[in-house]
């Protein structure tokens, strides 16, 4: 796990990768590919685990009246450029919270709750459904990796450590938690979208946040607000 660490913290991210067609002898006998970067610099290894994203398949609604890009726009309520017609899940597309844009939200348990706010609403209801946060998580080698939010760190306050393994990085902005970057044990990953979703002052948690300890308990006074 040391050496995938190692690489991670090596590489400026966003990075580009040129194709490269013919590896070192060397390097084939020994099992290991490389990915060449624009840059000019050279990444070995033994496995690449790609992470390609959804493109959901709207081709068919050209010439519907439904807006696409992507996916399928919706509104607030989940309802397409249509009236009376709702899409949820990974076809859709909304206001993501904090990158402030349109994009899409491919993750199961977004599913799940915009497909019980979408039949909600079909049925006569009026429930919004809360923008949405960027996150993935993954577990590789026997560690967890856990994002969210945004990840450059231009103009955010930036706080990280890594040590045994493990890696930490959250950015924050006028005291806000605005993106995260995990990768080991992290407890109530849950709490750390509640955190962004309800736009809470984290300015006495950073230590908290940074070190993946952060709970419901700790918080509860801004709960209490947000629920007064």
């Amino acid at each position: 796990m040391a050496w995938l660490l190692q690489v991670l913290l090596s590489v400026n991210f966003p990075l580009l990768i040129k194709p490269k067609k013919n590896l070192p002898k060397s390097l084939l006998h020994l099992g290991y590919s490389t990915a060449t970067l624009e840059s000019g610099k050279v990444l070995k290894g033994s496995c690449v685990v790609f992470g390609k994203g959804v493109r959901p398949s709207v081709d068919f609604l050209k010439g519907t009246g439904i807006k696409i890009d992507r996916g399928i726009r919706v509104d607030k309520y989940l309802q397409t450029s249509v009236k009376d017609v709702y899409a949820a899940g990974d076809v859709t597309e909304s206001i993501d919270l904090v990158y402030e844009d349109i994009r899409g939200h491919a993750l199961w348990p977004v599913a799940v709750e915009q497909g019980k706010i979408a039949g909600a609403n079909m049925a006569g209801g009026d429930i919004k459904y809360p923008e949405e946060v960027s996150r993935n998580i993954l577990t590789i080698f026997g560690k967890m990796i856990f994002t969210g939010g945004l990840s450059t760190e231009d103009k955010f306050e930036v706080y990280k450590e890594h040590f045994a393994g493990e890696y930490r990085k959250i950015l924050i902005h006028n005291n806000k938690l605005v993106g995260f970057v995990f990768i080991g044990e992290v407890n109530n990953p849950d709490v750390y979208l509640f955190i962004m979703k309800n736009r809470i002052d984290v300015s006495e948690s950073i230590n908290l946040l940074l070190k993946g300890a952060i709970s419901y308990p700790i918080i509860y006074p801004s709960i209490r607000k947000i629920v007064l």
